[in-house]
């Protein structure tokens, strides 16, 4: 009878977005066991206790820190061959099932919100399940989950409703050109339904007030650069994205594996210079939704193909623990195929979720090791460096972040200035650990860091409370400030 009383309630648009709310605080409530914000206790003065950059007190969240990216294909096919896209095609056709996605979403709980990838590399309308395993998804982790897709495949109407329905946050729509010859070239397509798509998506979703909000992703190419001002407007007034990401071509890791589009991508790549130029003229626009990403250009391109190749030549053997720590293995990620296989980011072991029992168990403990793994990797510096310190008010530290685990694990995400070569964190006067500075957050002012730490190995489970102090070298000497005065 309650649960009758209950759907009939949520019928009404007001008491459907308060039950709305009050889910997402439950589980907001749930998820973060305590917060205390850092006081200004003793004798430091205000101005090094730990501020974020919106000058309030910095909260300390005692959870579990949370995996940072799950990327899940739920088929391995693709309706597309994109020219600015780095998957080798194989003609296999994987369709996840219901019973390996239930065992997917038993993850969501350990995921971060809106870092649970429906689809990665894959286009997922092309499974027959694609509207049901969304539909399977449960109400409180909604936020946590959204997809890329390529519209290519005709979705009927019926689809594009439920779709509305699922409330996930957000669908990504690829979209590079409105002239369809050009789309045909780029996409490799010749009876897409793109557009027919396109053009009833946005106004089916305008009657759901929870339905995904759209996002849209342009590729800058040499190819399309003449209609990227017009391309903007165009969405902006049509579909009102939350959105709107301009971006270079990927450049991975692997980019001589595949010759076409390694040649492709050469040609299409603009230098530092020109992106530069281009993002400039579409900032001119005034639209607050455009976002920008030019980490691709032909300098970096050519400077890795080379690399590459002389790797490739000398049968250069990566090392797994470097990797691990330029790669900030504090973010955690994890990829999962349409077959229920699936990998750690950095971690050579695959795991089959065919094969697991208890999925939400493995994802947490394996969580766990990942932590202890990382906090293993940091780089322990010698103690005579506590001997030539110096505590210097030139020098500036902040602290973005601050995760105590509910285990063992504190995680320190910061910056400090100014910004020359790798940061050194000390714990209690007693440790300094060594953390790469972090590239996506650097510039010759300021460098961002991550780090893990070990609560036990420091003997720092009894101390109350723990002093952080962050330092960067300055003429031979490591200038440190107190950055934060942390109660257990």
């Amino acid at each position: 009878m309650k649960s009758f009383i209950k759907k009939i309630l949520l019928l009404f648009p007001p008491v459907k977005y308060l039950y709305k709310k009050l889910e997402e605080l439950r589980y907001e409530n749930a998820l973060i066991l305590s917060k205390q914000n850092i006081q200004n206790t003793g004798d430091y003065p205000a101005f090094l206790v730990a501020k974020k950059p919106s000058g309030q007190n910095l909260t300390i969240m005692h959870n579990n820190y949370l995996y940072q990216q799950v990327f899940v294909d739920t088929t391995n096919y693709c309706n597309a061959r994109c020219s600015f896209c780095f998957n080798k095609w194989e003609d296999s056709n994987i369709n996840m099932s219901r019973d390996i996605f239930e065992k997917v979403i038993q993850i969501l709980p350990l995921t971060n919100v809106s870092k649970f990838m429906f689809s990665c590399q894959f286009e997922p309308t092309l499974n027959p399940l694609f509207i049901e395993l969304l539909e399977m998804i449960p109400a409180k982790y909604k936020s946590k989950v959204w997809f890329t897709t390529n519209l290519v495949k005709q979705i009927p109407d019926e689809t594009l409703h439920r779709l509305a329905k699922t409330e996930i946050s957000y669908v990504n729509i690829s979209l590079e050109t409105f002239n369809e010859a050009l789309y045909n070239k780029l996409t490799g397509t010749k009876q897409s339904h793109f557009f027919d798509n396109l053009s009833r998506l946005a106004p089916i979703f305008s009657k759901y007030p929870f339905a995904p909000k759209l996002i849209f992703t342009t590729m800058i190419l040499k190819d399309n650069k003449d209609e990227l001002i017009s391309l903007a407007k165009t969405v902006h007034s049509k579909y009102n994205p939350v959105h709107h990401q301009f971006r270079t071509p990927f450049i991975n890791d692997n980019i001589c594996e595949n010759e076409e589009y390694t040649e492709y991508i050469k040609n299409q790549l603009f230098t530092k210079e020109e992106a530069g130029k281009i993002v400039s003229d579409l900032k001119t626009l005034g639209i607050d939704s455009l976002t920008f990403d030019i980490a691709g250009d032909l300098e970096t391109f050519t400077s890795l193909a080379d690399t590459q190749r002389a790797q490739q030549s000398t049968s250069a053997v990566e090392n797994t623990d470097n990797f691990l720590i330029y790669s900030k293995a504090s973010h955690y990620d994890v990829r999962i195929t349409a077959d229920g296989t699936g990998v750690f980011r950095g971690i050579p072991e695959e795991f089959n979720l065919a094969k697991i029992d208890n999925p939400f168990m493995f994802f947490s403990n394996k969580l766990t090791q990942l932590q202890e793994r990382e906090a293993n990797l940091y780089e322990k510096c010698d103690q005579s460096l506590l001997l030539n310190r110096l505590d210097a008010d030139d020098i500036y530290a902040s602290l973005e972040e601050v995760y105590i685990n509910d285990t063992y694990f504190m995680f320190l995400h910061g910056s400090a200035s100014p910004g020359k070569g790798d940061i050194y964190v000390t714990v209690n006067s007693s440790a300094i650990y060594r953390t790469r500075a972090d590239e996506r957050f650097s510039s010759p002012a300021a460098q961002g860091f991550m780090c893990c730490i070990d609560l036990r190995k420091l003997d720092l489970l009894s101390n109350n409370p723990i002093l952080i102090e962050v330092g960067t070298y300055d003429n031979n000497v490591l200038k440190t400030t107190l950055l934060a005065k942390i109660p257990l």
